[in-house]
Parts: structure tokens; sequence; C-alpha cells
């Protein structure tokens, strides 16, 4: 086999002498930078230039570590910082690619030869249009505007009046004013406020109730439906002696202005199973505690006698039951009857309602009798078709009812309307 430099002198004064003791696989690039240095570059060193060439490249195939031969002599590129206006910087290392990558407005392109090409995609130059001057076309550019004459507007309109246009140049100016019952403040930033300086909500009073407190509000009276124009001057409470429990019947019966006179003491009202009611002014606020009437004839052994208190509509006739009492039919004289459930809702003093007086029959048919205020002293309320009679209309008469323990929620009216009869007497006091 030929020697691998042909020619050269088998001594070697520098290569392998000095790497004699090492292998390839422990042979370093600086092992390699120390042995050649100092080499001059000289004919008389081409031997060495050759072996040191020859152990390099071995070393390198060896261990596949190029260091040297495609890197500085320093040991090469490890890593670089990469830094821009914003954001934290990035190292880039051996095998690392670096992007560049287009913001807003920014496009990137690589292309032949090892080039990037930075591209603006956004605005590029700028040109005056009508009453604009700039600067200049590119760089940093001032806008101005070149005419007093405003360019820009908006139309103000409303519910009412005339739609007027506002210059937007700083020549115009917009006012907020207030109309009735509004006012408005102006404040920071860049704001106005509205202030309703009339009614902001309402509250239900007395014998009145509300749809609701704000927005489409619906008021209406809730005391009577149909109330009279007046308030009768009758007491609003108990009689104030010493035991006023003695004096807290209200017999509305014999109050004005239906009853006109009680002098009349024979009369008397006989039950049927047609609700009659009469009318009557609320001479106080609150709840029944108990009903009162006097039985003159009494009826079969459980017959029951029922009054029912009906406010009125707005046409003034009975309309919703309110509270029903029941009375026992067949006691006689003075008889106590109690609610048969709780009362819908309070009297209210001066309001007008109607108590209707019902029994059902039961047995042999004796009707019940009760002690009344006779026609001919009641006030007649009811439209009327004779003139000349001296017996006016003074109650109605609702749907016949043979059966059950209550009269109807709603008043219903039937035939024989209007009537003329005896008032029975009755009257409550309150819990």
């Amino acid at each position: 086999m030929s020697p691998p430099l042909p020619d050269a002198s088998k001594k070697s004064p520098r290569v392998y002498r000095n790497l004699q003791t090492k292998d390839l696989e422990n042979v370093t690039f600086s092992d390699m930078e120390a042995t050649g240095d100092p080499l001059s570059i000289e004919l008389h060193n081409e031997d060495e230039l050759r072996r040191l060439v020859l152990v390099q490249l071995a070393r390198l195939t060896c261990k596949s570590e190029w260091t040297g031969l495609l890197t500085s002599s320093s040991g090469g590129m490890t890593s670089f910082d990469l830094s821009a206006d914003t954001g934290s910087a990035e190292t880039v290392t051996n095998g690392n690619t670096v992007k560049i990558a287009g913001g807003t407005g920014i496009d990137t392109a690589v292309g032949p030869v090892d080039t990037v090409t930075v591209t603006n995609s956004g605005v590029t130059s700028l040109t005056a249009g009508s009453n604009i001057t700039l600067s200049g076309s590119t760089g940093a550019v001032t806008v101005s505007a070149s005419s007093s004459t405003p360019t820009q507007s908006f139309d103000l309109s409303a519910d009412s009046g005339t739609p007027q246009t506002i210059p937007t140049n700083g020549t115009g100016s917009l006012t907020v004013t207030g109309g009735t019952a509004i006012s408005t403040v102006a404040g920071a930033t860049d704001q106005v406020t509205i202030n309703n300086d009339g009614v902001t909500s309402l509250v239900a009073g007395t014998n009145i109730t509300l749809s609701g407190s704000t927005g489409a509000v619906t008021v209406s009276a809730s005391g009577g439906g149909g109330s009279t124009a007046f308030t009768v001057p009758l007491p609003t409470e108990d009689f104030p002696d010493a035991t006023p429990s003695s004096y807290d019947k209200f017999i509305v019966s014999n109050y004005a202005p239906y009853a006109l006179s009680t002098s009349n003491v024979s009369a008397q009202y006989t039950l049927n199973t047609r609700p009659t009611a009469f009318p009557f002014i609320s001479p106080v606020d609150g709840e029944i505690d108990k009903g009162h009437m006097r039985i003159e004839t009494t009826a079969e052994s459980g017959t029951k006698i029922y009054v029912a208190i009906y406010k009125a509509g707005s046409n003034n006739y009975p309309d919703s039951k309110i509270v029903e009492l029941e009375f026992d039919g067949n006691s006689s004289g003075s008889v106590t009857g109690a609610p048969t459930s709780s009362q819908s809702e309070d009297l209210v003093a001066g309001t007008l309602y109607y108590y209707s007086f019902w029994f059902v029959y039961v047995g042999s048919g004796v009707f019940p009798v009760v002690k009344a205020i006779s026609n001919q002293s009641c006030l007649g309320f009811l439209p009327t078709s004779n003139i000349s009679s001296t017996n006016q209309s003074n109650a109605v008469r609702g749907t016949n009812l043979t059966s059950g323990t209550s009269q109807p929620s709603t008043f219903s009216f039937t035939g024989g309307n209007p009537q003329t009869v005896n008032r029975p007497i009755f009257a409550f006091d309150l819990a």
C-alpha cells in the first residue's frame, strides 16, 4: 500500500508528533487549532499542512462534528438575539429559522437569492381632495381643512317642529332645552342629563287603583264603582260613651237618603227565592263583623236566610259581591248572622252599596217574614212608567234561585223589575 502522502517524509515534526497519543474519537477542534498554531503557509510545510487537513477530515468523519469546516474557526455560530421595537427578545440558536412576518399593512416575501422583500400593503401615499391640504404625499403628513365653508353636517329632528341642520366644523351648536316639567344639565364627559321635574311615579290612595306606578298608568276608582256625588253625614264609629259596645250597630236600611221615615212600624217584608237588593250609603270604612235583622214569622227548621252585600257598578246598580251573611230563618225576634267567608274588600264611607235578601225554599214552603219599612216611607230611585203613582220603585230583583247556599258573585237581573216593596230592616257592626 502506498503512503497517504506520496513522496512525503516519514517524519512528522508537528502533526503526528503532537497527536500521537490521541485517537480520532478524542481529538477535539481545540487540539487541531493548537497543532496548527503556528504553521506558516510555505512550501517546506506542505507535508504538515496536508497531514493537518487529513487528520481534521478523519476527525470530522468519525465524530460527525463539522465545527471548523462549515463554521468559523472560533467555533461557529451558536446563537444570537433577535429584537424589535416591541415585544420580548428571542434567542436564535443553531438549526432555528428566523421568520420575517408582516404586520398591519406590511407583507413579506422570500425570493432569490436569499432575499426577503418587505412591501407596504396599506397607505402608500396621500392625495388632497376638496377643501383639504397636505404637507406632502409620503412620510409624516399633516392634513388640514382648506375651506371655512362647512362640508359636514347632520340633521336634527323631533316629534314636532322643523328639522334643523347642524354644521360640524365648529360654527354651529346643539342645545338641548327642557320643556314642560323637563330640565337639562350639561356636564362631563360630553354629556347632557335630562331630568323629569314633574310626576315620576304614582301611588294609589284611598278608593283608587292603579294599573302600575310608571309608564302608561290607568287610574280607576276602587270604592263602590259608581259612587254618589255626596257623603252622607253620619257618624263613622261606635258611639263614644262609657260603654260604646252597646251602641255598635249601623242600621243602614234606615239611613238617608233612601229611608224617609220609619213611622210605619207594622210594615213587613216576605222573603222569596228571588234575591232582592236595596241601596244604601255606607257611613263607615271597614269590615262587617255581624249582621242583624228582626224575624216576624219564622220558616221551617233548617231554613237559612242570606244577606249579600254588593258594591255598585258604573251604572249604580248592584254589581260585585264583597261579603255574604247567613241567618237562622227558624228563629224569631232579633237575629244575628255571621259572614260565610272573608270579606273581599272593606266598605268605604260615602260609597253606594246594596244589601240583597234571599232564602232557600225548605219543607212545606213557609216563607220567612222580617220587619221592614213601608215602601211609602222609602225614596224611589229607579225609572218609572207611571208619573201619577204614589209608590215609587225602590228595589231590584235578581234571577230566581231555588237551591244553593249563596247568592251569585255578580248580581244577575231578571224579569219583574223594577220593584216597589217594603224595605227590610238590616244592620251590621264592624269587626
